[in-house]
């Protein structure tokens, strides 16, 4: 696996909090039953379906009627879910008022969530990548990276009293995965850290 590369902002003095999404490589889909014309835009699928989880990205395909909707031929667009209720999910940044009017098919599909209940979490910022001595360490053991099986989210929390005491302009951090059962370990993302310094205080 390849990390993804996020760059970090931390602001010196105040909580810092970061959520990320791990993505696997299957693709799940459900068979949309009707979409409406509302802002915002509420895609029903059949009772039965998979829902993908809160916030997730997701791809519209193939829907009649309601072309501007679609996402074919566009591999790198997504959509992301604002909220799911039974079988509507709903996504804030569609507005369909002005949509034609869906007349069937299509369906709606994501990347499957990747289990995080076996794995556990750390992450060390450091100066630069050839400093012995770290400047922040956290781990999902002492609960400052919340590991959440149930929305597929891995949070990363820095509270006040630990950005209030940093000092360093810049550097660099890696968050890494180990899975308990394989004993394996994977750098899932990595970056840049830039500290901003505190005016109030």
């Amino acid at each position: 696996m390849t990390p993804g590369r996020v760059n970090l902002r931390i602001y010196q003095g105040s909580t810092f909090s970061q959520m990320f999404r791990w993505e696997s490589k299957t693709i799940t889909y459900a068979t949309i039953q009707t979409i409406q014309k509302s802002a915002p835009c509420v895609i029903t699928v059949f009772p039965g379906q998979p829902k993908p989880p809160p916030s997730w990205r997701v791809r519209i395909t193939g829907a009649n009627g309601m072309k501007d909707i679609n996402l074919d031929g566009l591999p790198d667009q997504y959509y992301i879910v604002s909220n799911i209720y039974l079988n509507d999910i709903t996504i804030d940044e569609i507005n369909s008022l002005n949509y034609g009017t869906y007349t069937g098919n299509g369906a709606l599909s994501w990347y499957e969530p990747v289990p995080l209940g076996n794995y556990t979490a750390q992450l060390q910022i450091r100066k630069s990548i050839n400093d012995s001595a770290f400047e922040v360490e956290l781990t999902s053991a002492a609960g400052e990276i919340i590991l959440d099986d149930i929305d597929k989210t891995i949070e990363i929390v820095i509270p006040k009293t630990i950005t209030s005491g940093l000092t360093f302009s810049t550097g660099v951090y890696s968050l890494e995965l180990t899975d308990t059962i394989t004993g394996k370990t994977i750098t899932f993302i990595q970056g840049n850290v830039t500290l901003i310094r505190e005016v109030t205080r």
